[in-house]
């Protein structure tokens, strides 16, 4: 039986694991440097040192302060990082299985891109985002508006509501 410090050291590594692979497939540049990272919601940017705030978790889990420096992923607690990836991970979730699974042909795509919201009346599936040339339909407006949201913090592109 594993005892508690062990399954709380396995949760953190499958927590990293999880960020990793989500700044794989929707991280962008940092500000501060050419490494992948992925932005840390504003709400959840907490103090590392000397006022300086946490905004971006590189590929190497580091953390970078709004300065552009460095620290250990170790530098913000246990409780705060698995905060931080809960939400980014429900950030980047996206309800459409099939935009999910286009999400790195579509950020491929040579700029600017258009991305809209569509709506046809004489589909079971009425509410659509459109991509270039491909759509992605949705039973639910709700669940149509949220991926669409959420496209705009993981694609660069010209959104029209």
């Amino acid at each position: 039986m594993k005892t508690f410090t062990q399954r709380l050291e396995s949760l953190i590594d499958e927590a990293k694991t999880e960020l990793q692979m989500i700044i794989y497939k929707y991280g962008v540049k940092c500000t501060h440097s050419n490494k992948n990272c992925i932005q840390v919601p504003k709400n959840y940017q907490c103090v590392l040192s000397n006022n300086n705030v946490l905004c971006e978790i590189n590929e190497h889990m580091e953390c970078i302060d709004n300065s552009g420096y460095l620290y250990d992923i170790n530098s913000i607690s246990t409780s705060d990082f698995l905060e931080i990836v809960d939400v980014i991970i429900e950030n980047h979730r996206l309800n459409n299985g099939d935009l999910c699974s286009d999400i790195d042909k579509i950020r491929n795509i040579d700029l600017p891109i258009t991305i809209s919201k569509s709506f046809d009346n004489n589909l079971d599936y009425k509410f659509g985002i459109d991509v270039e040339d491909s759509s992605y339909w949705y039973f639910d407006k709700k669940e149509r508006d949220c991926d669409f949201e959420k496209l705009k913090g993981i694609v660069i592109g010209f959104f029209v509501d």
